[in-house]
């Protein structure tokens, strides 16, 4: 299973939601990417969550985009069906 949200938020709302992702990512170790904001861009922020579960694997992203305060989230759920 595999679902992807877009949102464009306020500039409060957003500003909100990347300091608790980037709290988030730094919490739990997780892999992410920055990329400082340059003349003709803002900058961007890239978090990688994967967790395993007994019998899945869950796959999180979240891509923040300061120039649009756009915030882009995917999720994947990947099922293990063991054999009888």
């Amino acid at each position: 299973m595999i679902s992807t949200q877009e949102e464009q938020l306020t500039q409060t709302l957003y500003d909100a939601t990347k300091h608790e992702i980037a709290n988030y990512a730094g919490k739990r170790e997780l892999m992410t990417a920055e990329i400082p904001s340059k003349d003709e861009t803002g900058a961007t922020l890239s978090v990688l969550d994967i967790e395993r579960r007994s019998h899945e694997l869950l796959v999180q992203s979240f891509h923040l985009f300061d120039e649009n305060q756009m915030v882009i989230k995917t999720q994947a759920i990947f099922e293990v069906i063991r054999g009888g």
